[in-house]
């Protein structure tokens, strides 16, 4: 176990100076998101909104963006079976899941520091408290995150081109951003409904965001929650059975 962890350490500074060395993705990584949100919630600029509002107009953008740096995080994980990566250092690892906790620790500490820009984000732009909205971003990034993870790995398990990995990422991404958009525009769909938060991750974020904020009850956002962690835990423990060493493109 010792020899474990001492590898994903090893290669969670690989990772972490490979995206610091590649300062513009980096940087691209951290700040894109925010601007998107700018966007996307310019119509309630500097209004001080209640927390309500901000749950059902900004959160969901907020929670795309979360679902977005996860799934193009384990996208990259694809993309380094097809570059070859696995296949050349698997002999030097203990266990093939090095790979992925690693990759997933450098986009976890992404996130963090996409989750303090969004705080001082939102204290500049609805004059929200920044300690108590950056501190229950990180709790929602906690709470939601293995999930998250889980419902992307069929990444890892599917045979895909490198070119067709990012193909694929966006087209969910960009489904997922319209039919939520519509969704959150035209129907009042309860926060806990199970399917909903099973098959969008955006609702099961905001659900969770909606637990952390009291809007939730705790009763319903505990049994959507449970369900979910169970299958899309189902969904990881079989992706990452199936998940492939050797490149598609030989």
């Amino acid at each position: 176990m010792k020899k474990y962890f001492t590898q994903v350490k090893i290669y969670t500074k690989y990772f972490f100076k490979v995206a610091y060395d590649n300062k513009f993705v980096f940087v691209y990584s951290a700040l894109f998101p925010i601007i998107m949100l700018i966007i996307q919630s310019k119509q309630l600029m500097f209004q001080q909104i209640s927390i309500v509002d901000f749950n059902r107009y900004v959160l969901p953008w907020i929670s795309w963006l979360i679902f977005s740096n996860v799934i193009f995080s384990v996208m990259d994980i694809a993309v380094l079976r097809e570059q070859g990566y696995f296949k050349q250092y698997y002999s030097l690892v203990s266990n093939q899941s090095v790979f992925i906790m690693s990759k997933l620790i450098v986009n976890f500490m992404v996130l963090l520091v996409i989750m303090f820009f969004t705080g001082i984000v939102c204290t500049l732009l609805f004059k929200m408290n920044f300690f108590v909205i950056f501190f229950k971003l990180l709790e929602l990034i906690v709470i939601t995150y293995i999930p998250l993870v889980n419902i992307c790995l069929p990444l890892i398990s599917i045979p895909m081109r490198q070119k067709t990995i990012p193909i694929l990422a966006n087209v969910v991404m960009i489904a997922l951003l319209v039919v939520s958009s519509a969704l959150i525009n035209q129907y009042d769909i309860a926060l806990s409904n199970v399917l909903m938060n099973l098959f969008n991750p955006v609702f099961f974020t905001t659900d969770t965001f909606g637990f952390l904020t009291n809007i939730v009850p705790i009763r319903n956002f505990l049994q959507t929650y449970v369900v979910v962690l169970l299958l899309t835990g189902i969904v990881g423990v079989i992706s990452y059975q199936k998940m492939l060493i050797i490149p598609v493109e030989r």
